[in-house]
């Protein structure tokens, strides 16, 4: 459900980026659209938590868990599907529109042809949600509302290995099902931007402002309200005092983590099996990674978690990073890759001199992305460490007990951390470039 909702409201969003009045307006639109992709998911889970709250209903069970999987997917589906209605379909309105036919006899060939992109869209949401723990972690209200909760909770409470293993097997077969289907989108940038004028889409960018809406004001006033009951934190003042150099040495290691991986990405570059892999693991299961390396112990307890809990993210991070925000990069440069080695051009000239002036960039803006993420992330941390570890696990227990006011104030401080590692990481980048 939460796929087919993605689908149908990014795609009318993606109509109402048609309407665009300016490059930089249309900029801005697909930013907005990527916000509540971009933030947290324990950001996201405490706004629609707050904005529910205030109309006297319970934020709680499986309707809740689709609408929050719709609210941070929509805008992600929006972006795809328009580049990919740019690039195909747009110039045949033009010409429907002078032969007189209407809106809706051009929009059934449009979907038609855009059939491959949809289902690839499809399924990659769907791989999301069905891998989802963070979501109906909080949200299940101690229900097994997915497999992967129900994987955790017969591990964490009645250690039952015998059914989490033959859960695991079958979920390693759906993911892999999965992963073999759909994956057709065409991911070439596109070079020109077109617009029209001629039909006007612009009322469905409700589908952008509502989940906005919800996101930031859901935030803000929880943090109005956060700041009369400051003195409350003085409960939680060891743990967080402790948390917090555990959460930016996290975040730190894995933005470094990221930026290796996709710089060995680089340099194997074009492999050609490597990136349908990172194309069809989409999102890998949380519980299944956590538990795959929480047996694994060191001398120092927290250390040991920190590592584990930085190796985890970066192997959960990596797919969805390739495949939305720098595979184009990768397929742009195979032109150029070819007619250097055409012209002689050793392996390590070609990626010092091609290969990272043109990917770097973007390599430093998926780890920049990442730190942020990791900062918010406390679903595999509770697998693996313990209740008061990172400033997430304790914003998560504050979600838990509905003391949203205090989960908003320690938001600011996941944020400011996130955003001083992307200054530090930006500052990388212009010194190395």
């Amino acid at each position: 459900m939460s796929s087919l909702i993605s689908i149908v409201g990014g795609f009318l969003l993606a109509l109402s980026f048609l309407n665009k009045k300016s490059h930089k307006i249309l900029q801005l639109w697909l930013w907005l659209a990527l916000l509540p992709n971009f933030l947290p998911v324990i950001l996201v889970l405490l706004s629609t938590m707050s904005f529910f709250y205030w109309f006297g209903l319970s934020f709680q069970g499986l309707w809740a868990i689709v609408f929050v999987h719709a609210l941070i997917n929509m805008g992600l589906v929006a972006h795809n599907l328009y580049r990919s209605i740019n690039h195909k379909a747009l110039a045949s309105l033009e010409l429907v529109y002078v032969e007189g036919a209407s809106l809706r006899q051009w929009l059934w060939p449009v979907i038609k042809l855009l059939k491959d992109d949809i289902l690839a869209s499809f399924i990659f949401v769907f791989f999301i949600c069905f891998a989802s723990f963070s979501v109906p972690l909080i949200l299940g209200n101690g229900l097994s509302t997915t497999l992967e909760v129900f994987i955790y909770e017969q591990i964490k409470i009645y250690k039952d290995w015998s059914t989490v293993s033959s859960l695991l097997i079958i979920e390693l077969l759906a993911l892999f099902i999965l992963s073999t289907l759909g994956w057709k989108q065409d991911y070439k940038a596109i070079k020109e931007i077109r617009e029209t004028k001629l039909w006007n889409f612009n009322h469905y960018k409700f589908f952008l402002f509502l989940p906005l809406t919800i996101v930031l004001s859901g935030w803000m006033v929880e943090s109005l309200r956060g700041w009369n009951e400051l003195y409350r934190l003085a409960d939680y003042h060891s743990e967080i005092l402790s948390s917090i150099p555990w959460t930016i040495f996290i975040s730190l290691g894995v933005a470094l983590l990221i930026t290796g991986f996709l710089l060995l990405i680089a340099w194997v570059y074009p492999l050609k099996y490597l990136g349908k892999f990172l194309f069809g693991v989409g999102a890998p299961s949380t519980v299944l990674i956590g538990y795959s390396l929480v047996s694994w112990e060191f001398s120092n307890a927290y250390f040991s978690s920190a590592l584990l809990i930085i190796l985890a993210l970066t192997l959960i991070f990596l797919p969805p990073l390739y495949r939305l925000y720098i595979a184009t990069d990768f397929n742009d440069l195979h032109e150029l890759v070819f007619m250097a080695e055409s012209l002689g051009a050793s392996r390590k000239l070609i990626y010092s001199k091609i290969i990272i002036p043109i990917l770097f960039p973007k390599i430093i803006s998926c780890a920049q992305l990442a730190a942020l993420w990791a900062c918010g992330e406390f679903a595999l941390s509770s697998i693996i460490a313990d209740n008061s570890f990172s400033l997430a696990l304790i914003i998560k227990d504050l979600l838990q007990g509905y003391h949203l006011a205090l989960a908003a104030i320690l938001m600011w401080v996941i944020l400011f951390i996130g955003c001083a590692i992307y200054f530090l990481l930006t500052g990388v980048e212009s010194v190395i470039s």
